[in-house]
């Protein structure tokens, strides 16, 4: 698909190149791992793709827990930034949280772990989030965080783990969030 994107004055199309066309054919289908985490007392959407290790984070303002809207909505614009990419986003694994939007989410599978029991890939993607932003926030100067810095810490640990080349990577010089975010490779010799 034809992706838009908002630059300056004017909305620049973009076509997937021939090294992300191939690796969108051959991986039309993807499993995502989702989860509520909460970092400093701020909730966030916290998403995975199985395959591929790509996350995703979006933060839940004004409320402890989100409302069935919110997750609705949320997990909505996540199935949507693979969809963009004709990545078909088959299953989600989550736990109960997410039982409200099963029918809202069709014809996306939603598989929900049973009580007590937490969704492995997301769980340690949590685990490894929350120490990142731990070391980020860490070296700052600031013995107290506002909301603002904790969204952008946990966005710039997202965006860092995101690139991390993986062995869940479909290419060597390509890694999936560059795909799915239309960004350029990162420069690792640098």
């Amino acid at each position: 698909g034809i992706l838009t994107r908002p630059s300056a004055n004017y909305l620049v199309l973009l076509q997937p190149n021939e090294a992300e066309k191939t690796i969108i054919d051959e991986h039309p289908y993807i499993n995502l791992a989702m989860d509520y985490v909460f970092i400093l007392g701020v909730a966030f959407l916290h998403s995975v793709s199985v395959e591929f290790q790509f996350g995703t984070t979006e933060a839940v303002l004004g409320r402890k827990s989100p409302k069935e809207e919110d997750i609705e909505q949320q997990v909505k614009r996540v199935i949507n930034l693979y969809e963009r990419r004709d990545i078909r986003v088959m299953r989600i694994a989550a736990d109960n949280d997410f039982e409200c939007i099963r029918d809202q989410i069709r014809p996306t599978n939603l598989h929900i772990v049973g009580r007590n029991e937490h969704v492995g890939p997301i769980e340690r993607c949590n685990r490894t989030l929350k120490e990142h932003v731990r070391s980020l926030l860490h070296m700052t100067p600031f013995k107290i965080f506002c909301t603002q810095m904790v969204i952008g810490a946990v966005t710039k640990a997202t965006k860092d783990m995101n690139n991390i080349p993986t062995s869940g990577d479909m290419s060597d010089t390509l890694i999936f969030a560059s795909i799915i975010k239309d960004l350029p490779t990162p420069d690792y010799d640098t």
